[in-house]
């Protein structure tokens, strides 16, 4: 080898670009569906990449607040993919596909981390031999082709290990400060990347205290290396801190939601040591309010809580076409593990961990299988515990490197088992580098180096067979080949998995990680969408900015439907090129599981769209919203394929739309200040006659001008709010807002109503009993506030159900977590009793 020494580099350096290359055929042959956490990841991406490249700001540090101020958009998920996916789309411009190529160059650092690491103990040769290896392994060139944080962390925890395994005891200040780099990295990546190497970090620790007590006199304490050891613990905490402590501490309400409070009042905590029971209901959504009697149209997707398949409510059971079945979540609750009998929690921290050992929320068995099923398969997990085992069998591989290998893997199952409540395949792809290594250890320790080499090229044969069934095309009796053993039944059903696969063209790794094969081309969202914009284009032009739909059991569509938005639209995609340019904005207002959750919001909404998990439940929701004045325009049915459920899908249009009537200047003069301003804010408004519009134009600014601006902050406005009754109680409010600076971060409106104290007697008494005199109302608006463009004007609608009495009225901005913004607006003193009457 010595006489070769660029064949190990420029193999590493041709797989790397092997790589590439089939990750771009790939993912330009792709169509598969972004949903749950990859879109939810992929919209958090496109809010870096707004204010990387579409924002303007006035200096650096403008710039840099207001990347602090993005919200994730699923709680607790670190920005590291993020960021990096919002500077690709800088570079490389806006495309689904250019977020989805992030991975493949973390791929790169991954296969570089990995042949690293091998190298301490392999020649170069080895070394490309267990990085192709790593590299051919199911889950990890298959993950590499999708937009999730798992496959970053990995790639953090690879360069971790390699640092520590360089740091000699962590006693080498070089690699102890790179392993602090990653170590900040790491709780950007993910929260919990650090538990996959927290046990071989002690252990390299513990390693260096025995280097400080051993000495050629004898044992002693060598205090100059014990100052170095503490001195690197102390750069470590340093420039983790520095790296990762300030958006921690920015979002810190996200992070005690997720891992304390709101969420652990939902469906416990994600830490398995402070669940004392599991809650097998189904979680609601996030930032879901509970639902209203009357539509919220300004809300982002106001969401209802699923029903369990348990409900007793009247009318339902086995028969009723509406009994909830199941549907995605972004809560990721489908990665609990199955039920356990509950138990009460230990008192102290070690008796919790003893109980957790004892008695897991998830079976120990859990992830062997999900290794087996959905990461490396049979053959390749087989030889990685041979190697395991065997590398100790031989001088060369018995040394300090293998056991902090072994640790790698044995630590990191010990820590997810029991500090987690959750199990599900993509958990296990950090500890896939050194399990693949231990694979190619198996081959490598053969003594006869003809069978090694006969060995080495059947495995390889096997990986390039698997390679091809999952990227290129199944591979007809080899496409699914499995042996009939259960080992976790319910872990198995879950993923439709009746045995142990040996080969398969498809794996799931969690719900978000599924069908993760071949290139598809069925999308049902753009079956979706591509039905609501040749309805909005087909017809008429209808009245208002928005084209609100509403969706039953149709979870995640947030993130594509800014695709499909009217000219000038930085979010267009290619596949835009083949419908017609949409005449106003797609906006999804409403989210429920069930038609009654759903009816009432249909007055206010043009269309529906629908996901039902049968043809009956299917045929009662057509029945249902035809009687409400809907008619059917797409039906697309989904076949059951692997874990995915059988699904029909269908979109829905309103039989009546006011159109917008631009045939003349008269016809414009009849419009008010907020039919303008949904006129002008219209692609229709372009295609009228020019005398119509500069006409709209100058109206539009004459009535504008009878605003009278009230600051709420420096950048915000309140032009003027107005109140209409819409029957039954229910009270539109409508503002309209003057944007003088971007808001750099999406904020919420309050409404808050006083009772006058003389109208105390006319509320309920069981409000008087409790003495509520004050009430409050609240919303985010849609599109969010982050998006508002300086200068622009914004009509928001909030609908509320006050008690019909005197209400003295204040409005304005509040964060997220509730916090008031600037200053409220005082509207005076309305009578929502003779508003009620007039309606």
């Amino acid at each position: 080898m010595t006489r070769r020494p660029w064949f190990a580099p420029l193999g590493l350096a041709l797989l790397c670009t092997f790589h590439v290359v089939v990750n771009l055929w790939w993912l330009t042959n792709d169509n598969h569906v972004i949903r749950v956490d990859e879109e939810s990841h992929m919209e958090y991406a496109r809010e870096y990449y707004s204010v990387f490249s579409l924002r303007h700001f006035d200096n650096p540090f403008e710039e840099v607040i207001a990347l602090g101020n993005i919200r994730p958009k699923t709680l607790a998920h670190p920005p590291l993919l993020h960021v990096i996916g919002g500077l690709m789309l800088s570079l490389f411009g806006y495309s689904v596909d250019t977020m989805s190529l992030t991975n493949t160059f973390t791929f790169i650092l991954a296969m570089i981390g990995v042949y690293l690491i091998a190298r301490r103990m392999l020649d170069p040769a080895e070394s490309l031999f267990a990085t192709v290896v790593f590299s051919f392994a199911p889950m990890i060139f298959a993950g590499s082709r999708f937009f999730m944080t798992d496959y970053v962390s990995m790639a953090v925890v690879i360069w971790a290990m390699y640092a520590l395994l360089q740091s000699r005891g962590y006693l080498c200040t070089n690699w102890v400060t790179l392993f602090a780099v990653c170590n900040g990295l790491a709780f950007l990546s993910r929260s919990v990347t650090f538990f996959y190497y927290l046990i071989p970090l002690g252990v390299v620790i513990g390693y260096g205290l025995w280097q400080c007590l051993r000495s050629p006199e004898g044992w002693r304490i060598d205090w100059p290396l014990v100052r170095k050891l503490v001195a690197h613990g102390v750069i470590t905490v340093l420039i983790t801190f520095g790296i990762a402590l300030p958006w921690y501490v920015r979002h810190m309400e996200n992070i005690y939601d997720y891992w304390v409070g709101a969420r652990s009042s939902v469906t416990g905590s994600p830490i398995a040591l402070e669940a004392a029971t599991r809650l097998d209901e189904e979680p609601e959504p996030v930032s879901a309010p509970a639902p209203a009697p009357a539509p919220e149209a300004a809300l982002p997707a106001s969401a209802v809580k699923p029903p369990s398949a348990d409900s007793t409510e009247e009318g339902e059971g086995d028969g009723d076409p509406e009994r909830y079945v199941g549907t995605e979540s972004i809560a990721e609750h489908d990665e609990r593990g199955p039920p356990v009998q509950a138990r009460p929690p230990a008192a102290t921290l070690i008796g919790r961990i003893v109980d957790r050992i004892l008695h897991p929320w998830n079976p120990w068995i859990a992830y062997p299988v999900h290794v087996i099923n959905n990461a490396l398969f049979l053959p390749l997990t087989v030889l990685s515990v041979l190697g395991a085992l065997l590398v100790w069998t031989r001088g060369r591989f018995r040394r300090f490197d293998t056991l902090v290998l072994l640790l790698w893997v044995l630590g990191a199952w010990f820590m997810l088992q029991a500090l987690l409540r959750w199990s599900t395949p993509r958990y296990a792809i950090q500890v896939l580098p050194a399990m693949t290594t231990f694979a190619a250890l198996a081959i490598l320790v053969i003594p006869w180096q003809r069978v090694r080499r006969v060995t080495a090229g059947i495995l390889l044969a096997w990986l390039a067979v698997q390679f091809v069934n999952m990227t290129f095309v199944p591979l007809g009796p080899l496409a699914q080949w499995e042996i009939p053993v259960v080992l976790a039944k319910d872990i198995q059903e879950k993923y439709d998995d009746p045995g142990l696969a040996v080969t398969k063209d498809m794996i799931s790794a969690s719900n978000a990680f599924r069908r993760m094969s071949v290139p598809v081309q069925n999308n049902y969202k753009h079956e979706i969408f591509g039905a609501l914009v040749e309805a909005e284009t087909s017809g008429p032009p209808r009245a208002g900015e928005f084209a609100d739909y509403a969706r039953l059991n149709m979870l995640g569509m947030e993130f594509d439907e800014r695709h499909y938005w009217p000219e000038p639209n930085p979010f267009s995609v290619e596949h835009m090129s083949n419908y017609a340019k949409p005449t106003r904005k797609l906006r999804g207002t409403v989210l429920a599981y069930r038609f009654k959750q759903v009816e009432p919001y249909l007055k206010d909404v043009d269309y529906l769209v629908y996901r039902a998990t049968s043809k009956r439940q299917e045929n009662f929701w057509v029945r249902s919203a035809e009687e409400h004045g809907f008619s059917t325009i797409h039906t697309y049915h989904e076949p059951q394929i692997g874990a995915d459920p059988e699904y029909w899908y269908g979109v829905m249009a309103k039989n009546t739309g006011e159109a917008v009537d631009l045939s003349s200047t008269e016809a414009v003069d009849t419009l008010d200040f907020y039919a303008l301003h949904n006129l002008i804010n219209t692609a229709a408004f372009a295609r009228a006659p020019e005398a119509s519009q500069r006409r709209a134009r100058e109206r539009y600014a004459s009535l504008l001008q009878q605003f009278k601006p009230f600051a709420i902050t420096d950048q915000v406005s309140l032009l003027n709010a107005d109140i209409t009754p819409l029957g039954d109680g229910v009270i539109r409010m409508r503002y309209v807002f003057r944007m003088d600076q971007m808001v750099e971060r999406d904020v919420g409106i309050y409404l808050i109503g006083w009772i006058p104290e003389w109208n105390y007697d006319l509320l309920p008494p069981e409000k008087r009993a409790k003495s509520e005199y004050y009430f409050d109302w609240h919303i985010m608006p849609s599109p969010p506030t982050s998006t508002w463009p300086k200068g622009s004007i914004q009509i928001v609608y909030q609908d509320i159900t006050p008690e019909p009495i005197q209400h003295q009225l204040m409005v304005g901005l509040e964060s997220p977590g509730g916090e008031v913004i600037g200053q409220g607006i005082q509207l005076g003193v309305t009578d929502f009793a003779t508003l009620q009457a007039a309606s």
